[in-house]
């Protein structure tokens, strides 16, 4: 057991500098979300009080103003959607990371690591459909994984596990947001339209 010591307060050391970092990553991710909805809530105002609708800076073209109109809006607020998502997405992976570390720090203060949870963890972690993963890029999809941007290979074994089985209450807030910023685009598309 003595050689395992200085193993397992190199890898706790490492757990708990990682959980210190998705920390500030989970509240950044956060911060921008909410900064891209403010994003839509101002482009949605904006439109809603413009006093002239299509806007005159629209060339005229074979298809209607309010057309064009109402493509150019939409694609816009996809742009903004899309960001809104993929910082929420983000934003869900570090909760994971966050409550996973927790549970396997808090396992490991009563209870010594086995050398089994200690091994790098080496298997590649099953993708989900693709089909999941482009519908969460617009709603939140519970079962689409999102992917960490290094991958969970050579993370101890037990932390890997345990982030597999771990579920978040972040998507609660996603799908708050999310569908808030769905409400603000149907808005504009009335909007915009009429």
């Amino acid at each position: 057991m003595g050689e395992l010591e200085p193993r397992i307060k190199r890898i706790t050391d490492f757990l708990e500098l990682r959980l210190s970092q998705m920390h500030s990553y989970h509240n950044h991710k956060e911060t921008m979300a909410h900064a891209a909805i403010l994003v839509a809530l101002a482009f949605v105002g904006a439109v809603l009080s413009s006093s002239q609708w299509p806007p005159q800076w629209i060339p005229p073209v074979q298809v209607s103003s309010r057309g064009v109109a109402a493509l150019g809006v939409t694609m816009i607020w996809l742009v903004i959607h899309v960001y809104m998502r993929w910082q929420m997405r983000n934003r869900r992976v570090a909760a994971l990371y966050v409550a996973c570390l927790l549970k396997v720090l808090r396992r490991w203060a009563d209870t010594s690591p086995s050398e089994e949870e200690l091994k790098p963890y080496q298997d590649t972690i099953p993708s989900t459909h693709k089909i999941h993963f482009y519908v969460d890029l617009l709603i939140p999809w519970k079962s689409a994984r999102v992917p960490s941007d290094e991958g969970m290979q050579g993370y101890p074994a037990a932390m890997v596990t345990e982030y597999l089985k771990t579920d978040t209450g972040a998507l609660f807030a996603e799908n708050l947001v999310s569908y808030g910023s769905i409400a603000l685009g149907l808005v504009l598309l009335v909007r915009a339209l009429s």
